[in-house]
């Protein structure tokens, strides 16, 4: 009698859907200040979370982490997706860059607008950067989620984390299933949550956060949402 080989395939990965906060400037700036075009969680009270959004002078894409942004204005309503009036002088072949905090703290920004002086009236140019997270495997007891965020930026210097709720959905209130602090230094790489008591056919989310909780416990990114 022959032998028959055996093998196990790892489940597939079935997201569904998520969230990710995304902001773009559809027209040059102005001498006084520019138009921001948000997109949040659906669930998300920007006023009420204290979301603001910061601008910088820079000489690169990337949000100059660490330094006193030169201006702000927080966002003035509780819609998850709007657009806010951003005053500032904006200073003639000047670059900026324009980033979307979903906290009140320069180091929550997780969305941005990098603005080049040399072409400042063509919005076409602008480069806009984003902090997503997707499904990298999940199994027996773990979720291990792939991050994709912002230049130079460090989650583990600034207390971010992640949690799992048996939703279809991150909620901004109540305890996740299973949580973890992110150990990256950079945004960029692997984190694995464990001890997730995951059960067949059913539906998870992970949300990444963008402050330490309780404080920041509505300090939220971007989601997925996957399938057992």
């Amino acid at each position: 009698m022959s032998d028959v080989a055996t093998s196990y395939e790892a489940p597939a990965i079935k997201a569904l859907s998520g969230s990710v906060v995304e902001i773009k400037i559809p027209a040059p700036v102005q001498p006084k200040g520019v138009g921001v075009n948000y997109v949040t969680s659906q669930d998300n009270k920007p006023q009420t979370y204290a979301n603001n959004i910061y601008v910088w002078k820079t000489t690169s894409n990337n949000v100059p982490w660490g330094t006193t942004p030169d201006g702000n204005t927080a966002v003035a309503a509780d819609t998850p997706v709007s657009t806010q009036f951003l005053s500032f002088p904006f200073l003639v072949q000047q670059d900026y860059i324009v980033g979307y905090a979903v906290a009140a703290d320069p180091n929550a920004v997780c969305s941005t607008v990098y603005i080049p002086g040399a072409t400042q009236s063509d919005p076409s140019t602008y480069v806009t950067s984003d902090t997503t997270i997707s499904i990298n495997s999940w199994g027996n007891n773990y979720v291990q989620v792939k991050l994709t965020g912002l230049g130079n930026y460090s989650p583990s210097a600034n207390k971010n984390w992640v949690g799992v709720w048996e939703l279809d959905h991150v909620p901004y209130s109540g305890d996740p299933i299973a949580k973890t602090n992110v150990a990256l230094t950079s945004a960029h790489g692997l984190i694995y949550i464990g001890n997730v008591p995951l059960t067949i056919g059913s539906t998870y989310s992970v949300g990444y956060f963008m402050a330490a909780s309780p404080a920041g416990r509505t300090a939220l990114a971007c989601s997925v949402t996957f399938n057992t």
